[in-house]
């Protein structure tokens, strides 16, 4: 009973992180057919050797939290403790089913988290190019039980969704997350039954928006941040049933696909369903690394905002490696002693 108790009050991180210049790992990929190849650009899986600030982040601003998860192909770098007690290292061997292997999509891993063995019911999910850089309470992430979040809508960013490639074609993802939203929830039946849940003061401003698009009457989108984001695993489950033909079908596809859907999927059914705490939306804090990154460096530096998410850009160019040193030694300014997590 005490074992059942800590797992429903702990909080745990999920991580997800691939090194793009394993050799192992890029002959697997190789062997996925072109024809499936949609979005297989490097910046995907480029890394640029900062993760263990984000595990020196979470050891000294939330040190709350519970067992970190880190979700790896295989490979692991090699300052990791692997012997750390409060991390494990998972496979994606160890959680996705055999149906939905090999993954090179993070719409798949992401998808199946829930199945992560010994996770707890409460947890927040880092991309890893997503960092804490101030203290962070774990009110920010969970209240009451349920994830914190804000249910603030937002037309869905269509502009670009033409045939081509490049960072445009990633809106399609959560243009799809809605429309199979809507195929299963009525909008104004939702508000009617947490009416404060999205007409909250919370949300300052933001509320003009929901009493604009209300009339509309259906999910027209939602304001996303692509920062650490809270989940229970009872919603990955619950989406699993209300969702299982495109999930399904997005984690049969090794690389990722216009027709996907992603973990928003289930952000937006906890949103849809009333399973979150209001909160005000955050600053934005999402940054993309290209040429000259100075305003993102002296914002690390400076410690101006208490999470960060740093995008990959193709605009690095032959720089990637100046920029890369430059980013690194802004991390270590501010976190520059070893965590547990490392050797």
């Amino acid at each position: 009973m005490q074992q059942q108790a800590e797992n429903v009050n702990r909080i745990d991180a999920v991580i997800t992180w691939v090194d793009g210049n394993d050799p192992a790992w890029l002959a697997e990929k190789s062997r996925v057919s072109l024809a499936l190849r949609s979005d297989d650009r490097p910046i995907r899986y480029r890394d640029w050797d900062v993760l263990q600030y984000l595990f020196r982040g979470l050891e000294i601003f939330a040190p709350w939290i519970g067992t970190v998860h880190l979700v790896t192909w295989g490979h692991l770098p090699g300052w990791l403790n692997r012997g750390y007690p409060k991390l494990h290292i998972v496979n994606h061997h160890d959680f996705i089913p055999a149906e939905y292997l090999p993954a090179f999509s993070a719409n798949t891993i992401e998808l199946n988290l829930h199945r992560i063995e010994g996770l707890a019911d409460q947890f927040i999910f880092f991309n890893d190019d997503m960092f804490f850089m101030r203290p962070v309470k774990q009110a920010r992430f969970f209240q009451r039980g349920l994830p914190c979040d804000f249910a603030v809508m937002n037309p869905a960013y269509t502009m670009d969704l033409a045939p081509g490639s490049g960072d445009n074609r990633i809106f399609y993802i959560p243009y799809n997350d809605v429309n199979h939203l809507n195929a299963r929830y009525a909008m104004r039946e939702c508000v009617s039954k947490h009416p404060l849940k999205w007409f909250n003061p919370v949300y300052g401003m933001n509320l003009l928006r929901n009493v604009l698009l209300y009339p509309w009457g259906r999910f027209v989108g939602f304001v996303d941040h692509h920062l650490p984001q809270p989940y229970l695993k009872s919603s990955f489950e619950d989406a699993w049933t209300d969702f299982s033909s495109v999930m399904d079908t997005t984690c049969r596809n090794p690389i990722r696909t216009d027709g996907d859907v992603n973990a928003w999927i289930v952000r937006y059914h906890q949103l849809a369903t009333g399973r979150f705490h209001p909160i005000a939306p955050p600053k934005n804090a999402v940054f993309t690394l290209e040429k000259d990154n100075a305003k993102v460096l002296d914002i690390i530096r400076r410690q101006k905002m208490p999470m960060i998410c740093l995008n990959d850009s193709p605009f690095i160019g032959v720089d990637f490696s100046r920029e890369q040193a430059e980013l690194q030694r802004a991390f270590a300014q501010i976190l520059p002693e070893k965590s547990g997590f490392e050797r």
